[in-house]
């Protein structure tokens, strides 16, 4: 199976490590300004939402194509959350693994965020202004054949 490309939105915070090359004409879905939930949601979907929304606008990944996205895991959460309280394990496991699906593919997990920088977040170098360009060298792998 091939692997899947990573949104621009996630090559940038991650700093383009593959040194691959910016698509700047990616098609770009407008940020979306709401964090109201949908109002389909039950009690565990909607706590859910109210975690998760404001979360993803604060990382600049809150579009208006992810509300549904996100709305999608929150009725899988909800349906987790249901069937635990009926003890309805089959059900559970079904939900739970199309959770773990979603999870990845919306980056919830410590290893689908592994590596992500946020701008304006970390430690500040304080050298970074002292820091010197270095000028090309001038070794010559020729000459190492000799």
């Amino acid at each position: 199976m091939a692997r899947q490309r990573k949104p621009t939105a996630l090559k940038k915070l991650d700093g383009n490590p593959g040194k691959t090359p910016i698509l700047e004409d990616e098609v770009q879905p407008r940020e979306a300004s709401s964090t109201q939930a949908p109002k389909a949601l039950g009690a565990y979907g909607l706590a859910m939402w109210r975690r998760v929304a404001p979360e993803l606008k604060a990382m600049g990944l809150w579009t208006l194509v992810d509300r549904e996205g996100l709305e999608h895991g929150c009725v899988l959460h909800q349906a987790f959350k249901t069937a635990q309280a009926n003890e309805d394990f089959d059900r559970m496991m079904r939900s739970t693994q199309a959770f773990r699906l979603w999870v990845k593919e919306f980056g919830f997990t410590p290893v689908s965020r592994a590596g992500l920088r946020a701008p304006g977040r970390g430690v500040a170098n304080p050298f970074e202004e002292f820091k010197q360009p270095q000028p090309p060298s001038k070794h010559d792998p020729a000459k190492d054949l000799n």
